[in-house]
């Protein structure tokens, strides 16, 4: 995900910008990271938290995060997964007289990839995003997802242009971006190799016959 500047403008001084701030911030929602394992698998989350990240005014500062999860289970294991981000880019106009115009592109990529060894295995990821803005003027909230079962993707790439003013005297506007990972992976098992199958009845074949010989002399 990424935040583009692509207009800033100045009622007052139009080259002047020393009173916008922008901000930009990572994190994964609280309470919102769940993963259940059973016997061989894993679950990682990739980022974690970054802390706010200030950007400079200008045309072209951007400001991109990539969120990913990767699970894998095996040998029966069993892996179910449910992931939530929070993606957003605050600005605050700190002037007392100017206001300024913002106009910007948030581009999002979502990409869902699910696979298996073996006919008898089951992945499924899906990825949903739904962005919105501090007051819902902006844009109303929208939903989009991508989904994957096994031995299959699913990728979408969009690009979304925006305009808003800040007012003087604290004028602020907040943009967010929610961004959630779901998977489910069930492994079938292992099976064990033929040759260790023949190497096990070869040792059973013994312990038989010295269990018949035993159980004949104490008749």
């Amino acid at each position: 995900m990424t935040y583009t500047i692509t207009h800033l403008s100045n009622s007052a001084n139009s080259q002047v910008f020393s009173d916008l701030g922008i901000a930009g911030s990572f994190e994964l929602a609280p309470g919102q990271a769940i993963s259940t394992i059973t016997g061989a698998g894993a679950v990682n989350p990739s980022p974690t938290d970054t802390g706010p990240e200030f950007l400079t005014p200008a045309v072209g500062s951007i400001f991109t995060r990539t969120f990913q999860l990767d699970g894998s289970a095996s040998n029966g294991g069993e892996v179910a997964a449910n992931y939530l981000a929070w993606f957003n880019l605050a600005f605050e106009n700190s002037s007392i007289s100017d206001s300024y115009t913002v106009g910007l592109d948030l581009t999002y990529t979502l990409s869902a990839n699910a696979t298996g060894s073996t006919a008898l295995d089951n992945a499924f990821t899906d990825v949903t995003l739904n962005y919105t803005n501090e007051n819902f003027d902006i844009f109303p909230s929208d939903v989009i997802s991508v989904s994957s079962e096994t031995l299959s993707s699913d990728s979408k790439t969009v690009t979304l242009p925006f305009l808003f003013t800040l007012a003087p005297n604290g004028g602020t506007e907040t943009l967010y971006v929610d961004a959630g990972i779901t998977g489910n992976l069930q492994a079938s098992p292992v099976p064990v190799p033929s040759a260790l199958w023949l190497f096990a009845s070869g040792l059973l074949v013994p312990g038989f016959k010295k269990l018949k010989d035993f159980a004949w002399v104490t008749a």
